[in-house]
């Protein structure tokens, strides 16, 4: 996102937004369900910030959905490994791999949209000092930084799943070792 000053208008900015996405992202997914907030006061005018605070929200999503679903297969493993099969033994340590590296792609993307959530906060921020002056003090959408801090306490709740499912996959990895 960049602030562009256009020729021909008056003073004020315009913005420009680019998103650099893959074919498998669905855009129309961030432009629907909540409406454009517009609780922006003094000299703030509506801005594209919308956009990364439905990136984040989709992101936190994202590992939620991703821990549900890795969650589910390690108990599925852990029948498998405590009922002593053993067919279920003999994939156990190529799956127990794979769910330890899906465990570590969920755990940087957790990180990433911890460190985006404060990012976006820090932005706020910054936002309100550059546009605050003499004539009054601005304030930023409160309703935008609800959603930030709501998805904030949403992926502090994932926290303890995504510390347990470790120590669940290095038990199972004993278990078919011994």
């Amino acid at each position: 996102m960049s602030e562009v000053q256009s020729e021909g208008h008056q003073k004020g900015k315009d913005w420009v937004c680019l998103l650099f996405a893959t074919s498998a992202i669905d855009f129309s997914n961030f432009l629907q369900e909540e409406s454009f907030p517009s609780d922006f006061s003094g000299p703030l005018n509506p801005d594209y910030m919308y956009l990364p605070v439905k990136i984040l929200k989709w992101q936190v999503e994202q590992v939620r959905d991703g821990i549900m679903s890795l969650m589910q297969r390690v108990l599925d493993g852990e029948k498998g490994v405590t009922s002593g099969n053993t067919q279920a033994l003999k994939g156990a340590k190529a799956q127990l791999f794979e769910l330890g590296m899906e465990h570590l792609k969920l755990r940087n993307r957790w990180l990433f949209a911890k460190e985006l959530a404060a990012n976006l906060m820090k932005c706020f921020d910054e936002i309100v000092i550059s546009s605050s002056s003499n004539a009054g003090k601005a304030s930023y959408s409160k309703t935008l930084r609800q959603r930030v801090e709501t998805q904030i306490a949403l992926a502090e709740m994932l926290r303890h799943d995504l510390e347990t499912i470790p120590s669940k996959v290095k038990t199972q990895h004993q278990m078919v070792y011994t």
